[in-house]
C-alpha cells in the first residue's frame, strides 16, 4: 500500500515538475518575442512614458509610425501600381529590420544589405496580412536571389520616415487609430526640417503572436 502511494506521490511529483518546464518555456519564447519586436530607430531619446492602455513607451510608438508611413511614399519613379505596393513594402520592411535591436546586418560582396526572403515575408505577413508564395515584385528598386533566395537593395539610396507629432489617439476594443505628422527624406543625414509634413492617419490592430512586428496595418492614408 505505501508502495503505491509512493508512485502515485512521484508521478504527480512528474506532473508538477514538467509543467512547471513548460511554463517556463512559454515565458521564455515571450519575452524573446518581446525584445526582438523593439525597435529603436531614435537611439538618442530617452525612454518615454507608457501609452495608456497601449502597453507600449511612446517613442517606440513612433518608432512603429515611423516606419509604417513607407507605406504612403509618393517619392518613386514607378508607375506600376502593382510594383509600387510591393517596393513600398519592401522599403518598410527593410527600415523595421535596419532598426531592430536584435537583427544582424548581413552585407554582400559589394558591400550592400542583404535581406533574407523569409524574415522579409513574415513581415509581410505580420505587417499587411500578405502571404508571399514565391517573391516579391522588386522593380528595379531591389534585386531578388532566387537561389539563395535573398533581397539586396539596388543601390545606397535610403528612404526614411520620422513621426514628428501624434495629433491624436484613439483605442476602441483591438482596433487603434491614429493620426499624426511625419517627413520623408532618402538618407539618415537629411534636415528634417526643411522636408515637407504629411498628415498621416493609420488604424493598427495589436497582432496576438507575432515575431518582429507588434502591429498590423490594417488601414494608412495620407489626408
Amino acid at each position: 500500500m505505501k508502495e503505491e502511494t509512493l508512485k502515485k506521490s512521484l508521478l504527480m511529483i512528474g506532473i508538477v515538475a514538467v509543467l512547471i518546464l513548460l511554463l517556463t518555456i512559454y515565458i521564455c519564447i515571450n519575452i524573446f518575442s518581446s525584445e526582438k519586436a523593439s525597435l529603436s530607430i531614435y537611439p538618442d531619446v530617452e525612454p518615454g512614458s507608457t501609452f495608456e492602455g497601449l502597453g507600449i513607451k511612446e517613442d517606440e510608438f513612433k518608432d512603429y509610425l515611423s516606419v509604417f508611413s513607407l507605406l504612403v511614399n509618393e517619392d518613386y519613379s514607378e508607375k506600376n501600381e502593382e510594383i509600387l505596393n510591393d517596393i513600398r513594402f519592401l522599403d518598410t520592411a527593410v527600415s523595421f529590420l535596419k532598426n531592430l535591436s536584435s537583427y544582424e546586418e548581413v552585407l554582400n560582396n559589394e558591400g550592400l544589405d542583404v535581406y533574407s526572403s523569409e524574415d522579409i515575408h513574415i513581415l509581410a505577413k505580420e505587417i499587411r496580412g500578405m502571404y508571399v508564395n514565391n517573391a516579391l515584385k522588386t522593380g528595379e528598386r531591389y534585386i531578388y536571389n532566387d537561389s539563395e533566395k535573398t533581397y539586396t537593395k539596388n543601390g545606397t539610396e535610403n528612404k526614411i520616415a520620422r513621426c514628428t507629432d501624434i495629433d491624436e489617439i484613439e483605442k476602441n476594443s483591438d482596433v487603434i487609430s491614429v493620426k499624426y505628422r511625419c517627413v520623408f527624406a532618402e538618407d539618415e543625414d537629411s534636415n528634417s526640417d526643411k522636408k515637407n509634413v504629411y498628415n498621416v492617419e493609420i488604424t493598427i490592430l495589436e497582432n496576438s503572436n507575432y515575431q518582429y512586428s507588434k502591429y498590423f496595418v490594417h488601414s494608412i492614408k495620407v489626408y
